[in-house]
């Protein structure tokens, strides 16, 4: 991207000519390396899937690499659309000359990398998109499934109030997480749709029950101390008996 200017810094049609062809030249780069990046997305993906069980740390060095490197890649592709339609805008280039610039593929973001190509490869690319989404979230939620592992509910009278506020706080957590776990639910059920061969559809559920279970954990967890302390605050809470 050296080298790009800001379109009110062009001001002959020479030098707009040269920010087309850079602008051209940059995105082959990236069509050419795009094959590559869907790749390290998957084998990262199935790295993520394999350590997460044995060594959670090295799944979320894995996890924070992948989001770094994706991150950038999306504002590459964000930057060259805004430069090509940033030319447009200004009447320094028309439409034409910048889509000479697309005239091969698109360059696709990390968020559509299912659009660029056809049949398995673009079916692959549905469900490493479906297991990147899912690995974000198990790295989003983790402070909440630790929270789940090792919360146990006070006996104490004294203790009731104040796990009844934490456990609170934690349920309007998952109650902000609910919506996107919906929106997995619902990609999972356009691949069941999308003609997917055996392997591809068992990856993407063997992926999801997965991730399922863990979100089961901590619903079930906030679900069963919210009873326990609500039943204790009613039979006495703070200045009522202790529990059995």
């Amino acid at each position: 991207m050296t080298g790009l200017k800001s379109a009110h810094h062009l001001e002959s049609e020479q030098e707009v000519a040269q920010q087309v062809r850079r602008l051209q030249k940059t995105e082959e780069q990236l069509e050419q390396e795009h094959s590559s990046f869907v790749r390290l997305s998957q084998l990262s993906c199935e790295l993520v899937g394999r350590l997460d069980e044995s060594n959670g740390a090295a799944a979320n060095t894995v996890r924070l690499s992948l989001d770094s490197i994706t991150q950038r890649w999306d504002n590459l592709v964000a930057r060259i659309e805004e430069h090509g339609k940033t030319l447009v805008k200004s009447g320094k280039a028309d439409v034409k000359q910048v889509m000479a610039a697309d005239s091969k593929e698109p360059v696709v973001s990390s968020e559509g990398l299912s659009t660029d190509t056809e049949g398995e490869e673009q079916k692959n690319q549905l469900v490493d998109k479906f297991l990147l989404h899912i690995s974000k979230l198990s790295h989003e939620l983790e402070p909440l499934q630790e929270w789940s592992e090792r919360f146990e509910v006070s006996r104490k009278r004294d203790d009731v109030r104040k796990m009844m506020n934490t456990c609170q706080e934690k349920l309007i957590q998952i109650k902000e997480q609910e919506a996107r776990v919906n929106r997995l639910q619902l990609e999972l059920e356009h691949l069941h749709v999308a003609k997917l061969n055996a392997k591809q559809l068992k990856r993407a559920n063997d992926a999801f029950e997965q991730f399922a279970k863990g979100w089961a954990r901590i619903v079930t967890k906030i679900s069963e101390a919210m009873n326990v302390l609500t039943g204790q605050e009613a039979n006495g809470g703070p200045n009522g008996e202790e529990a059995a």
